[in-house]
């Protein structure tokens, strides 16, 4: 009997540790919507914009879960499309690292540039954010529900207990227009349902992720939706009465959710996070006032809805802290475990808690936002593209037209004013950022097509400038410059950069300094300066540049025969002149402000 008793106290025991340490761990619902512009409810993304909601499309329960947690202003999708977005959110990597890139990985050979091929499966490699929280607390319940599209044995090779399987696009489609469960959005609304009440039998804490099939073309609705919204005037912007309808459908379907988890008492202890994969398809949604749309790393295509709503979540509020999809991994592992300490080395996002619970307006990163799509696709407009976020700014290049261009984000959403010609120091500073990023993370890159009529030369050299072409992209240089341009103005072009291995966006002091053949001799001083550095000479120069000793550029001008160097710190610095992109004098000066 006392071996009975106390087997049975021990037991008892057991159950309430396990209940006082499992029992009260929160539990996180994530809602992922397909294809829905950041304009697309009526939720307001941005406090200060009423055009940062649609001016036809109700979505009053989407409202509502704003108005009762915060909503992100800046937040952005990891890439222009679902399978790239879904694998960073599961995995915590950026697109150019997890080389996800795109949902196939057929290679368009028609093209002028050649395209690389993209994963379509999620790497059994990486470690999925329920995988490591089931890893530190097995007593977490995990549920997938909807839209996959990450091959690889689906959601059960994840970490998730249960699910629908590896499904896709197909699966949820029945055809457009009005069906009686458009996308299935209420059959894997039920699943997920009956897995949380299961969870709540089982007192288990549970993280279920919703991925709706919608808002995905073709436009499935109910014929109810339809009817109301087919006497409603139109908007400016959004005229499309069947994917409005079946946005409206999809609001119903989430606030009939959120009402199940407030009825069974949930509300206090499960976080629920709201977010669309990429932009809108602008053809179907327009995502006025951002440019452009799904499959472009225009605002249009990556900025998108995110709502946090949770236990001490400010009501009502807005961050316009500047976030990203592959955020998502370290913010859950944080809210299940209450720490990040288990996170890889290798996850890039940063957790999002404090944030979204008011106690910070920031967040650290060792990265800015990197968004890589190497790719063309249905829309002719579409070209390989890579872009950088960084503070206010965005830095993106063209690599079929060889082109940058900066945006200052703040006050110009429209990505209307390219500020490159205005501001040389930030679009090379950017440049170099994410240049660098992509050799670091092995990013495979768009490279020149041999076997198209508008390439002259032939492989490895299509464009017959003088460079390798692999070199020539992966260094950013694109089709820009060719074999025997200068970018950094050390004296040394493309072609001899490429030979030695030095870096052609970097002035490259140890080959150049002081052995430079001057055309022309210039006094420069005084040397050393304090305030005004003076430059004198008979023979017209371009450009006159200030280096520092890691080959940074700190000033550049255009002709200018004097320079305000008061500002700088003590150091020596080196001054180059150009002319015709070629270095035509370089003196070493002190600088004593």
């Amino acid at each position: 009997m006392k071996l009975i008793s106390r087997l049975s106290l021990t037991l008892v025991l057991f159950l309430i540790l396990n209940d006082l340490v499992y029992g009260q761990s929160p539990n996180v619902v994530f809602i992922l919507i397909d294809d829905q512009g950041w304009n697309g409810t009526s939720a307001q993304m941005d406090s200060a914009r009423t055009d940062s909601k649609s001016d036809y499309y109700q979505t009053p329960r989407l409202a509502q879960l704003a108005q009762t947690g915060m909503t992100f202003s800046q937040a952005y999708a990891p890439g222009p499309k679902c399978s790239p977005s879904r694998n960073s959110i599961q995995t915590g990597l950026t697109t150019a690292n997890s080389k996800f890139t795109s949902t196939s990985s057929i290679v368009d050979s028609t093209k002028i540039l050649l395209e690389p091929s993209s994963n379509i499966h999620i790497d059994n490699n990486n470690l999925t954010f329920p995988e490591l929280v089931k890893q530190s607390n097995p007593n977490y319940y995990t549920a997938h529900y909807g839209k996959w599209h990450l091959g690889s044995q689906g959601p059960a090779a994840h970490g998730f207990d249960r699910g629908d399987g590896n499904t896709s696009n197909n699966t949820g489609t029945q055809g457009e227009g009005v069906q009686v469960d458009p996308k299935l959005m209420y059959a894997i609304t039920d699943s997920a349902l009956a897995f949380i009440q299961d969870a709540k039998t089982a007192n288990r804490p549970f993280f279920v992720q919703l991925s709706h099939y919608a808002v995905h073309s073709p436009s499935e609705l109910q014929q109810a939706t339809y009817n109301t919204i087919a006497t409603r005037p139109i908007g400016a912007v959004h005229n499309d009465t069947l994917f409005g309808g079946m946005t409206e459908d999809v609001d119903h379907v989430v606030g009939n959710f959120l009402d199940s988890l407030t009825a069974w008492g949930l509300d206090t202890n499960t976080y629920v996070v709201y977010m669309s994969d990429n932009g809108a398809s602008a053809g179907i949604s327009k995502n006025t006032p951002l440019s452009r749309g799904k499959l472009f790393l225009d605002e249009g295509g990556i900025r998108v809805p995110l709502i946090f709503r949770g236990p001490n979540i400010p009501v009502n509020s807005y961050s316009d802290v500047p976030v990203v999809g592959y955020d998502l991994y370290p913010t859950f592992v944080e809210l299940m475990l209450g720490n990040t300490s288990a996170v890889p080395s290798t996850v890039e996002g940063v957790s999002l808690k404090n944030v979204a619970l008011g106690t910070s307006t920031a967040v650290s990163r060792n990265t800015s936002l990197i968004f890589h799509s190497p790719h063309y696709d249905l829309n002719s407009n579409k070209r390989p593209e890579s872009a950088i976020r960084k503070g206010d700014y965005k830095f993106m290049v063209d690599y079929e037209l060889g082109e940058f261009y900066l945006f200052n984000l703040k006050t110009d959403l429209e990505e209307s004013n390219d500020l490159k010609g205005s501001l040389p120091q930030l679009t090379d500073s950017l440049c170099l950022e994410l240049r660098d990023y992509l050799k670091i993370s092995s990013a495979q890159m768009p490279t020149l097509n041999p076997a198209h009529l508008n390439n002259p030369g032939t492989a490895p050299d299509a464009d017959n400038d003088g460079l390798n072409d692999e070199w020539e992209f992966r260094e950013l240089l694109t089709a820009k410059y060719n074999g025997t341009d200068d970018p950094d103005g050390d004296g040394l072009d493309n072609e001899n950069e490429e030979t030695n291995g030095t870096d052609p966006y970097v002035f490259n002091t140890n080959t150049n300094l002081n052995k430079i053949e001057k055309e022309a001799q210039f006094k420069v001083y005084p040397n050393p300066s304090s305030s005004i550095l003076n430059i004198e000479g008979e023979t017209d120069f371009d450009k006159v540049l200030l280096y520092d000793y890691t080959g940074q550029v700190l000033i550049k001008k255009t002709r200018k025969s004097s320079l305000n160097v008061s500002r700088l710190p003590s150091g020596l610095y080196f001054l180059v002149l150009t002319k015709n992109g070629q270095a035509i004098f370089s003196e070493e000066v002190r600088i004593n402000p």
